[in-house]
């Protein structure tokens, strides 16, 4: 058994308000949190630990859940720019998309994960859309099992209106999706593991509808990209006869283990029927603006009673998957639409971050907050940059709205220290760094899209 004591550090708990967090101490052992306490340690304590980390000067708290990352698009950040969704999708995405190897698809989710743990992520959704050869999928499930992050893969799929090399049968995706349950998550409870249909308009209502069964038959979530762009329910229309968030609820989509990404384009009626099924929204803000999305109208949300967690969203159509920057987005553009400064404080936008995104990661009994029992994924945020050692009005407004990625100095999943002072601690990262911008090059020299 390993034991960890971090000590003098600022604790965050979730009900933290005012600017005087307690100091105190965490001690963990082997992979869930032991103590969580004011003050110091005694000498009995010290003595017993295996490592002791001197958190002075800096905020312990949970680490930070991405609800909704797209890993591999590592790959082909900054091939987005001015183009709206759909014709980045045609243009750039699906020929691409047709040409990864899952020795690429490796590197891009290995360098995702290193992004995402520096931001101060400790689990991660990666909704990884690009239909594989098996050995595809295992490349990533193999290189977050070597980074150790807690990762959750959302296995997409398109049954129409999709490129015919990224399309396959409701039989192969539910073949598939529960073949990579058995070999990866069953029995490793740092791996999991839900259906994605990619997109409304590119799935059926007969494979939707046993996709469903097959996700409920097996105790699995689902999440999908929901309302992300205006034209969508102007498709969805087309095909199926109603809006988006009614068909969802009409073939059994929504319910308390579905996660709906972005959420822009709905209307109260149907954010009543969300927050009836207890389904999430992940909103990405930052995306959102990237590519003139919208708005998602998170204070409709929260007035009716839905629960919203973060995402970055993936690299082609984001910048950064830091969660940590991603703060301070949620909090600005809030209020774009509110016109209340006071409205969404700091405490709401981590716990849409913590809480939020433990729920609908599926581990809200197990991640998420700062307390006895729970699983040690941690972070230590620095103080000590002029930006954060002023005076403030509440640490939650010190993480939120003047922390940034290189703030957070110690990662910490599963109670293994994984970066350390800065220092990724799992693997070589310039090696890392080198192979991944040969890979790239490769690919979209291969692709023809440079």
């Amino acid at each position: 058994m390993s034991s960890l004591l971090i000590e003098q550090g600022f604790l965050y708990l979730s009900n933290a308000v005012g600017e005087n967090p307690p100091t105190g101490y965490v001690v963990v052992e082997d992979d869930h949190i032991t103590i969580v306490s004011e003050g110091a340690p005694s000498e009995n304590i010290r003595n017993q630990v295996d490592e002791i980390i001197d958190a002075s000067g800096q905020i312990v708290m949970p680490g930070l859940i991405n609800a909704h990352v797209h890993l591999f698009q590592t790959l082909i950040r900054g091939l987005s720019d001015n183009r709206p969704l759909i014709p980045w999708l045609e243009e750039v995405a699906f020929p691409v998309y047709e040409n990864m190897q899952p020795e690429e698809i490796f590197l891009a989710v290995q360098m995702g994960i290193v992004e995402n743990i520096r931001g101060g992520s400790t689990a991660v959704t990666d909704d990884f859309t690009v239909l594989q050869p098996r050995e595809g999928f295992d490349a990533v499930f193999q290189a977050a099992k070597d980074c150790g992050i807690r990762y959750k893969m959302a296995r997409g799929y398109s049954d129409i209106d999709y490129p015919d090399p990224l399309m396959e049968t409701g039989e192969q995706v539910i073949t598939g999706t529960l073949e990579l349950y058995d070999s990866w998550c069953k029995d490793n409870e740092m791996l999991s593991i839900d259906f994605s249909p990619n997109v409304v308009w590119s799935t059926t209502g007969e494979t939707l509808e046993k996709v469903v069964q097959a996700a409920r038959d097996h105790d699995l979530g689902i999440h999908i990209h929901t309302a992300e762009a205006r034209e969508e329910n102007t498709l969805c229309m087309k095909s199926n006869g109603m809006r988006q968030i009614p068909w969802l609820d009409k073939i059994g989509v929504l319910g308390p283990k579905t996660q709906l990404a972005h959420g822009i384009w709905i209307n109260d009626d149907e954010m009543d029927l969300i927050a009836a099924s207890g389904s999430v929204i992940v909103h990405n803000p930052v995306s959102n603006m990237f590519i003139g999305s919208g708005i998602c109208p998170v204070d409709q949300f929260l007035k009716a009673g839905v629960r919203v967690a973060l995402g970055t969203d993936g690299q082609a159509v984001s910048c950064g998957q830091e969660m940590i920057d991603v703060l301070k987005w949620t909090s600005n553009l809030y209020k774009i639409n509110s016109f209340y400064p006071q409205d969404l404080p700091p405490e709401e936008v981590l716990r849409f971050a913590c809480e939020n995104g433990a729920y609908a990661f599926g581990q809200p009994e197990k991640i998420g907050s700062l307390e006895v029992g729970k699983k040690a994924d941690l972070i230590l945020v620095d103080l000590g940059d002029s930006r954060l050692s002023q005076p403030s009005l509440s640490i939650s407004s010190q993480i939120v709205n003047y922390a940034r990625k290189e703030d957070v100095i110690t990662t910490i999943i599963d109670g293994k220290v994984l970066m350390k002072d800065r220092e990724i601690l799992f693997l070589d990262e310039e090696n890392l760094l080198k192979e991944f911008n040969q890979a790239r090059a490769g690919l979209l020299k291969r692709t023809g899209i440079l």
